[in-house]
């Protein structure tokens, strides 16, 4: 039982050993990702330029892209506003605030998938140091599963909730600033996250098996326990 144990116990530090060096490169790539989007994006807003982001290849991408369309009426306009059409102009300050809330918005899920894969890598450290059931590393363990859960349930939404952000951030500006006109506008966003899903459940498949061997691990530990009492 002694050498099976220390058999499964060298597995699973291996394994996480490996698995911590994955999911900290995954997390640095992905909030490189995300930071380099919203830079892009600030950019790309002043400019007033539509915006459009790719990063990694056929297999495993982020994508997203972003068009928008307004127009001001108000008592000297007639009623009902023209239709929408492409805003050209030069953005104001709260058209340009808006639009980098709804793309921060937009980013939410990979930005909860980035911080769910530090504190993966950080758990896996802590079975690679043989803190198997330390609080810490249980607790680390709880978030990574609830940060990859929020990337799940809000990734399909995300071009949605972007656009609805940008859009309702805008007019509550206007509300809060006394703003007699209103702007009608609808801003339109696609994001694609081809292949993150498959990382995220090869990564959760690990997780598991080496929870199981840490089962493994803890029943022989317990039954050395009992014969011994």
């Amino acid at each position: 039982m002694d050498r099976q144990g220390a058999s499964v116990g060298r597995g699973i530090r291996w394994i996480s050993a490996a698995m911590a060096g994955f999911c900290g490169l995954m997390a640095t790539a992905l909030t490189m990702i995300v930071a380099g989007m919203l830079v892009l994006t600030a950019i790309a807003d002043w400019t007033h330029q539509q915006a459009t982001w790719r990063a990694g290849n056929d297999k495993m991408n982020v994508a997203a892209k972003v068009t928008s369309t307004a127009e001001v009426c108000g008592p000297d306009k007639p009623s009902p506003c023209p239709i929408l059409k492409p805003d050209t102009a030069r953005p104001t300050l709260k058209a340009y605030v808006s639009g980098l809330i709804g793309k921060a918005v937009m980013q939410a899920p990979l930005a909860a998938l980035a911080y769910g894969l530090f504190q993966a890598c950080a758990c896996f450290v802590g079975f690679a140091r043989g803190r198997l059931l330390a609080r810490r590393t249980v607790d680390q363990l709880v978030r990574f599963a609830l940060a990859g859960l929020g990337f799940v349930l809000l990734s399909p939404f995300a071009a949605k909730l972007g656009g609805l952000a940008t859009d309702g951030s805008r007019k509550l500006m206007d509300i809060v600033t006394g703003d007699r006109s209103v702007l009608f506008s609808v801003s339109t966003y696609t994001a694609s996250y081809a292949g993150v899903s498959n990382v995220l459940t090869v990564i959760y498949a690990v997780t598991l098996t080496l929870i199981a061997l840490i089962m493994v691990k803890a029943a022989a530990i317990a039954d050395d326990h009992a014969q011994i009492v």
